[in-house]
């Protein structure tokens, strides 16, 4: 049987796959545990610099496999808020607190919880086709997957309101627009291309600086001015005592004497 996450590692970067493009690869509890997996791995592995999260087929992910929610129809009961806790909000938080940068390669479809995925990365790409869909409230659900938290901060509180209230889905363009997304292609060729690219370029840097900087911009969004200064100055102690300060340094002073 073939895994429903793929995982392929080249020059320092780990290309996660979704695997269920016949599903368009809704996250099922199998799939979940896949990625989590993969995501452990990739997280402890000091060789990978930085990861590329994308689906396969013509759609990115289109949410939780509501065809594991059919039990309720027949009065089973499910606790859609346990499920969270131990499912999909696993994986957002694996994601989000990964060392490494993160990149979301958009196509097609991200609905739901997929949607989450996409703008739980660090950097979003998307193709032309690409749309975001955080429609709970067409479902009678509000909004999860960390969707609330990260939304807001990606494209500001009145447009995330908006967004989950009339459950309107944001296209490429839009979301290109808003800030949701930082590049988009043409085709998927040219957007796999424009990831590969961009993540070589990422995992050439410094992985403690990467993630230093994750860090401090995480944290910045909850603090006040003089209580980030202090973070800056502790991040900036241990970066100037780092390996890739000291090779940049010299290289400065070479050229310049």
């Amino acid at each position: 049987m073939s895994s429903l996450v793929t995982l392929e590692t080249a020059k320092g970067v780990a290309y996660v796959t979704l695997n269920r493009p016949d599903k368009l690869n809704a996250i099922t509890i199998a799939l979940r545990d896949e990625l989590l997996d993969v995501l452990g791995r990739v997280g402890a592995d000091a060789d990978i610099g930085c990861v590329v999260l994308r689906g396969a087929g013509r759609a990115f992910c289109t949410g939780q496999d509501l065809a594991e929610r059919a039990p309720i129809l027949a009065g089973t009961a499910i606790d859609l808020g346990v499920a969270l806790e131990e499912g999909i909000n696993r994986i957002i938080l694996e994601l989000a607190t990964l060392p490494q940068p993160t990149i979301a390669c958009v196509q097609g479809l991200a609905v739901g919880a997929g949607a989450s995925l996409a703008v739980a990365c660090d950097i979003v790409l998307a193709s032309h086709d690409a749309s975001f869909h955080f429609s709970f409230s067409r479902l009678g659900l509000v909004p999860d997957s960390g969707a609330s938290w990260l939304l807001p901060r990606k494209i500001g509180l009145a447009r995330a309101t908006s967004t989950f209230l009339e459950a309107v889905p944001i296209n490429a363009l839009q979301a290109l627009d808003w800030g949701l997304v930082h590049q988009t292609a043409q085709q998927t060729e040219d957007l796999n291309v424009i990831a590969c690219e961009t993540a070589q370029k990422l995992a050439g840097r410094s992985r403690d600086v990467m993630a230093a900087t994750k860090s401090l911009l995480s944290a910045s969004l909850d603090s006040d001015l003089e209580t980030q200064l202090k973070r800056e100055a502790a991040a900036q102690t241990r970066a100037g005592q780092g390996a890739a300060y000291r090779a940049a340094l010299r290289s400065f002073i070479d050229r310049s004497s």
